[in-house]
């Protein structure tokens, strides 16, 4: 009964909370990313920046070296668990639309 009378459009609101934390996902893959290229140079004692003390955590000099956030985005690491829900999500919109 629910099914038959609630609003297709309400299945599109659960793209914001997959999106979100496939866009969150990827940030946070990027930035660890970042700070092991910031720890491999501080523990070869080659630091890109020589004006960068011991105990810094500026990533900046590394941002070229690591894939941006868009290209994060799409790894497999990511892509592979947020692609196929987004995907569920959308082709369940469709047939619903399709029903009503």
């Amino acid at each position: 009964m629910a099914a038959t009378t609630a609003n297709p459009r309400f299945l599109l609101v659960a793209l914001l909370p997959a999106l979100t934390f496939w866009g969150l996902d990827a940030y946070y893959l990027r930035q660890e990313q970042l700070f092991r290229k910031l720890y491999d140079a501080v523990r070869k004692g080659t630091p890109t920046d020589p004006g960068m003390g011991p105990f810094s955590m500026d990533t900046s000099a590394f941002n070229g070296q690591v894939a941006s956030w868009w290209r994060t985005c799409g790894s497999k690491k990511v892509a592979w668990l947020y692609g196929p829900m987004v995907a569920a999500i959308l082709a369940t919109t469709a047939i619903v639309t399709g029903l009503s």
